[in-house]
Formats: structure tokens, sequence, C-alpha cells
């Protein structure tokens, strides 16, 4: 099976001051439409090695939260029941936060992107 690819921006918070120095943190790449498969490919594009050992991003498409990557995970938590990425999603982000987000703010299988 061949794998599709579309070419998206990128967008991450800052984690720290020192981190703004470098800010915007944007990029443009190719990534797998491939649910799983992109977000293993954003995972290597977070900073690494935050201190604390504390880190988790929230990745999104506006509103649609896609999954979770997390210094206290192996691999990427998808969130969406889609095994791939919606087909309007040209911008990811994610959202920067010191441990886990509240249970709240996180909201599984928001349904399919079709």
């Amino acid at each position: 099976m061949r794998s599709h690819q579309r070419i998206i921006e990128f967008t991450r918070d800052s984690v720290s001051a020192g981190d703004d120095i470098h800010a915007p943190h944007r990029i443009r790449r190719k990534v797998a439409t491939n649910l799983d498969a992109c977000m293993r490919t954003i995972a290597s594009w977070l900073p690494q090695n935050i201190s604390g050992g504390d880190a988790t991003w929230l990745i999104k498409f506006g509103e649609i939260q896609l999954g979770i990557v997390s210094q206290q995970l192996e691999s990427p938590k998808l969130l969406l029941d889609s095994q791939e990425l919606p087909a309007d999603c040209a911008t990811i982000h994610a959202e920067y936060y010191v441990g886990r987000p509240r249970q709240s703010t996180i909201r599984n299988g928001q349904g399919s992107s079709e």
C-alpha cells in the first residue's frame, strides 16, 4: 500500500524564554496522511529532553485534537477516530503543557475527518 503525503505548516508553542529566541516556531514540511505516521514525524520535530522530563504536547488542527506527544509516552497517542489526517488539514499546531493537560482539555474520538 502506497503512503499518501501532503505539505503542512507546523507550528508549536515555546517551552521557555530561551526557546523564544528562535520564535516563531513554524515550518512547512511534507508528512504522511496516515495519522500514526504523521504524529511520529511531528514528535521528531518537537524539542527533546525538556528539563524536568514532564513535557506534553497536544497536537491540533484548528479545534480538532489529533493526538498527544509526551516525554512520558513511548509513542504518540492518537485522539481522532480516523486513521487519516482530515482532508482539509493544512496547519497543525502543538500546544505545550508541563505535565499532562487537564482531562477536561482532551476530547477523545471527536468524530471522523470526513
